[in-house]
C-alpha cells in the first residue's frame, strides 16, 4: 500500500482545460472517492494516476516515487473499468490467471491465488465459462477479481459498476466494502453515483469542471457543503436552494423569502450579520422539512406552498411544492421537495405548511458560491 499525492497537476484536451490544478494527498490504504458530474474530470485523474495520460505539469507521486519515471507496467497499481475488459476467447479461470502469467507467476502460486480469490469472489461456478456465458454482474466480478489476484498497491475503479442491475449493483456494492475492510490496499474510486461514493469512501473529493470543490468525510461533505454546486450535486433528492433577503428589525434579523417573513433565533441570525439588506442563498435539505408549521417560540422556521407532485418510492413519500421565492436560476416559481413517511396523508393541490430546525438551513453566498 502506498500513498498518492498530486501537486499542481493540470491536463488540457484540444485546449480545454480538462483537470486545473489539482492538490491531493491520498492515504495510504485509504479508500478516496472522485465524485462529480460526466465531463468533471474524474477519469482523466484516474488515467493520470495509472499511467494511461500524462499531466501537462504538476507532478504524481505513488508512495516515494514520481510516475514521470514509471511506465505504466512498473506502477504496481491494478484498474476495473465500466467494461469488464476480459479475453472474450478465454475462460474465467484463464482470466483471472492472466495478471499471474504475464508477471512469470508459478505455476502452484497461481492455482492457489485463483482459488482463494473465486472464493472470495463467489466464482466457483463461472471459472469454466467464457465471458459470453456470463452476466454482467459475474463478468464485472471477474475483472475485480483478476485485478486483486495479485499483489498491488494501489487498485483504481473507473464506474466499475455502472452497467450492472440493481441486484448485481448491490452484491458488488457488498464485495466492494469487504474489500475496504479487509484489504490494506490504497483505493481510488470514480463515480457520479453518490451513493456508491458515500457508502464505500473515507473520504470524497467533489470535482466540477477539473476543480475540486470539496474534500472530506462522506458525511461531513454532505452536511456541510461549501459551495451552492456541492449542496445542488449531493443528496437524492438535492438540497432545496431559494434566493432570500436578509434584514434587520428591531434588533433581529428576518429572512425574506419570497413573501414570508422567517424571524431566526440568535445564532443563526449571527451567520448572516455581516449580510444585513443583502441577498443569500438558502438551502435546506428535503428530509429537514417536517409537516406542520413551526411554532413561535420554537428554534425554527416555517416554509410552504401548493403541492405540485407526490411521487412514492416504498419507503417515502417525495412532496414537490412550490411558492413564491425566488429559485436561484431567477425564472418560475421556487420548487422544494420534502422527504416525508410513506403514511404522508398529501395530495397535489393541497396547501401545505413545512417546519425546518434553524441549525438545519444552510446558506451561501449568492455571488462566490460559497458557504457563509
Amino acid at each position: 500500500m502506498r500513498a498518492i499525492t498530486l501537486r499542481g497537476v493540470e491536463k488540457s484536451f484540444g485546449g480545454e482545460l480538462a483537470v486545473a490544478g489539482l492538490d491531493l494527498l491520498i492515504e495510504a490504504a485509504e479508500f478516496f472517492a472522485f465524485l462529480g458530474p460526466s465531463g468533471s474530470g474524474k477519469t482523466t485523474v484516474l488515467r493520470m494516476i495509472a499511467g494511461l495520460a500524462h499531466p501537462d505539469s504538476g507532478a504524481i507521486t505513488i508512495g516515494t516515487q514520481e510516475t514521470a519515471e514509471l511506465s505504466a507496467d512498473a506502477r504496481n497499481v491494478a484498474m476495473v473499468g465500466v467494461e469488464a475488459g476480459l479475453i472474450p476467447n478465454r475462460d474465467a479461470r484463464y482470466n483471472l490467471a492472466f495478471p499471474l502469467l504475464v508477471a512469470g507467476t508459478e505455476s502452484d502460486e497461481i492455482d492457489e491465488r485463483v482459488a482463494g480469490i473465486s472464493e472470495r469472489m463467489r466464482l466457483f461456478r463461472q471459472l469454466d465459462r467464457r465471458p459470453a456465458q456470463l452476466s454482467e454482474g459475474e463478468r464485472q466480478n471477474v475483472s475485480l477479481g483478476r485485478a486483486l489476484v495479485r499483489e498491488v498497491d494501489v487498485v483504481l475503479f473507473d464506474e466499475p459498476l455502472a452497467k450492472l442491475d440493481a441486484r448485481a449493483r448491490e452484491r458488488a456494492l457488498h464485495d466492494l466494502r469487504r474489500l475496504r475492510d479487509e484489504r490494506a490496499t490504497t483505493i481510488v474510486y470514480v463515480t457520479n453515483d453518490q451513493a456508491e461514493a458515500m457508502s464505500l469512501a473515507d473520504r470524497v473529493g467533489v470535482l466540477d469542471a477539473g476543480r475540486l470543490q470539496q474534500i472530506g468525510a462522506p458525511a461531513d461533505v454532505y452536511e456541510n457543503p461549501a459551495s451552492i454546486f456541492v449542496a445542488g450535486f449531493l443528496g437524492s433528492p438535492p438540497m432545496n436552494l431559494v434566493r432570500a433577503w436578509v434584514t434587520i428589525e428591531a434588533e433581529r434579523t428576518v429572512l425574506e423569502v419570497g413573501s414570508r417573513r422567517l424571524p431566526l433565533p440568535d445564532l443563526t441570525a449571527v451567520r448572516l450579520m455581516p449580510y444585513a439588506d443583502e441577498e443569500v442563498i438558502m438551502g435546506v435539505r428535503p428530509e429537514d422539512l417536517h409537516a406542520g408549521a413551526v411554532p413561535e417560540s420554537a428554534a425554527g422556521v416555517s416554509l410552504g406552498g401548493v403541492v405540485d407532485l407526490v411521487e412514492f418510492t416504498g419507503s417515502h413519500r417525495l412532496i414537490h411544492f412550490s411558492n413564491d421565492a425566488a429559485p436561484i436560476d431567477g425564472s418560475g416559481p421556487a420548487r422544494y421537495t420534502a422527504r416525508l413517511g410513506s403514511d404522508a396523508n398529501v395530495s397535489r393541490g393541497d396547501r401545505v405548511a413545512f417546519g425546518v430546525a434553524a441549525e438545519r438551513l444552510r446558506f451561501f453566498d449568492p455571488h462566490s458560491g460559497s458557504a457563509i
